[in-house]
């Protein structure tokens, strides 16, 4: 999945590099020049509001709010964000889980990121004790490499 914030940033710099030329060639067109800026603008503004709704969804499970309802607009803020906070874990996810449906990553975000205890899952996800141990199973045995046991905290 690539994320959008990267694809926005990257474009965002190739924007500013355009228009740093622009601005050393003094035939540019100061129309160019102005559309430029507003394009860049606005991306660095919908970047900073995809960062700060990603950030609330990111507190709201670490408050245990549940992301059983969230938006798949949502989801995508939430690792947009996720994959700023760890890296190292988000591209963990992303190379040895990449089968899994965003709900089971958010899962092992908060399992093996977050450390969220069995009870504070089970509630988190609407899980008895045994679906949670089912589920954790279930995803284990969908890993890629199974020979590794844990992901590394960034921290």
């Amino acid at each position: 999945m690539e994320l959008e914030h990267t694809r926005a940033k990257e474009l965002l710099q190739k924007l500013e590099e355009r228009k740093f030329s622009l601005e050393s060639d003094k035939k540019s067109s100061g129309k160019e020049i102005s559309a430029l800026k507003k394009r860049i603008a606005d991306l660095k503004t919908e970047i900073q509001k995809t960062m700060e709704q990603g950030f609330k969804l990111y507190n709201d499970l670490m408050e245990e709010k549940s992301p059983n309802n969230w938006s798949k607009q949502e989801i995508l803020f939430f690792f947009e964000y996720f994959s700023t906070v760890s890296k190292k874990f988000y591209d963990s996810l992303e190379t040895e889980y990449a089968h899994l449906i965003p709900i089971q990553k958010i899962f092992l975000i908060a399992d093996g990121y977050m450390h969220k205890n069995d009870d504070s899952l089970c509630k988190i996800f609407a899980l008895e004790k045994q679906s949670l141990y089912n589920r954790r199973s279930r995803i284990a045995h969908k890993r890629f490499d199974s020979s590794s046991k844990d992901f590394g905290d960034d921290e």
